[in-house]
């Protein structure tokens, strides 16, 4: 895929952010070497980085832990992740601009403004048929992970979800602010920098593999549709038999987006089947509020968690209406969630 970054009409700001990328082998250890030019005020400069094993693969690829080589004795080795996605020349024809838009989404919310929201990205590079990404390594992982393996029933105490879910509005609240829609919001692409007991919850979003710049108020027809289906919204299954692909994107991240926190608050999906979501649609089925009465959550979580699940996109809560709600402005001091108690 040597012809990715000489594609024309790449936006300035992802040009810019391309790194010049050779690699070699010394037996069983692979390395990145990225080389820059000289210039009149800067010698030329290496850096040369060793895949350390692999952090995690799925349906768009792997990420690699990599580790920089330095020729200082004792020196903390620095870290990254890289996300690498295998491109074939015929994909990346049909699907040219859903790349450079993965590629401007990360770039664009790699700047310092945005550093305390989104996983930062360093760069990006290409090999044979591969788009390489280099990014911000998050050593305590994901919170999908940490909902699984540290924390009882799989739910978090109704303060501490708070706690992240405000940090993720505020990112989702930025990317909507510059007209950007993740599309793919859930558990397992936020990562965590740190977390109680000894330290407070800091979260930030990651992945933007299917974000996609819009350039109005619905996805393009020529879109594919794109998610993952646990999370998505009724308008993206086709159950009002209208196309699937002209949807309100910044909609979608609010479905995804109240799926995430009813999955952090109770342990489990908001419905436990297609069939359930589908009754919903058609109003056969009511919305779960004796779940998440039973554990006994504050009444403000529970409208907020009804507001942001509505079938309809237009009276779902927006990013900004979010913000505005009840819940957004409880001032939490003791966790309201009792974790000796049964959910289904």
């Amino acid at each position: 895929m040597a012809g990715f970054g000489q594609l024309a009409g790449l936006p300035e700001i992802v040009r810019d952010s391309q790194l010049p990328a050779t690699f070699r082998w010394e037996g069983q250890q692979q390395f990145t070497i990225h080389t820059q030019g000289a210039s009149r005020r800067a010698k030329q400069s290496q850096e040369v980085w060793a895949h350390m094993g692999t952090l995690g693969q799925g349906g768009f690829g792997s990420v690699e832990l990599q580790a920089k080589q330095s020729k200082r004795t004792g020196q903390t080795k620095e870290l990254r992740a890289v996300k690498s996605i295998r491109i074939p020349e015929d994909e990346l024809n049909e699907n040219r601009e859903f790349y450079v838009r993965e590629l401007e989404a990360i770039v664009k919310f790699s700047q310092a403004r945005y550093g305390e929201l989104f996983v930062k990205s360093y760069g990006w590079f290409v090999s044979q048929s591969v788009l390489h990404i280099a990014m911000e390594y998050c050593e305590l992982g994901d919170l999908q992970r940490y909902l699984f393996k540290k924390c009882k029933d799989r739910r978090l105490p109704e303060n501490q979800a708070h706690d992240i879910a405000s940090q993720v509005l505020d990112a989702l609240t930025r990317m909507h602010e510059e007209k950007f829609a993740h599309r793919d919001l859930k558990p397992a692409n936020i990562l965590i920098k740190s977390h109680p007991p000894t330290h407070p919850w800091v979260v930030k979003v990651a992945d933007f593999g299917i974000s996609r710049r819009d350039q109005g108020t619905t996805m393009n027809p020529t879109t594919s549709v794109r998610g993952t289906g646990s999370f998505m919204p009724p308008e993206l299954l086709g159950f009002s038999g209208e196309n699937s692909r002209a949807v309100d994107l910044y909609a979608v991240d609010m479905w995804c987006y109240g799926e995430t926190l009813f999955r952090m608050l109770t342990g489990g999906g908001t419905f436990e089947k297609p069939a359930d979501l589908y009754g919903y649609y058609f109003g056969h089925v009511k919305f779960p509020r004796a779940v998440l009465e039973e554990i006994q959550l504050s009444p403000a979580v529970i409208d907020f968690l009804q507001s942001l699940l509505t079938c309809d996109p237009a009276q779902r809560l927006t990013s900004e209406t979010a913000l505005d709600h009840s819940w957004m402005e409880t001032d939490f001091q003791v966790p309201r969630m009792k974790t000796n108690q049964k959910l289904r």
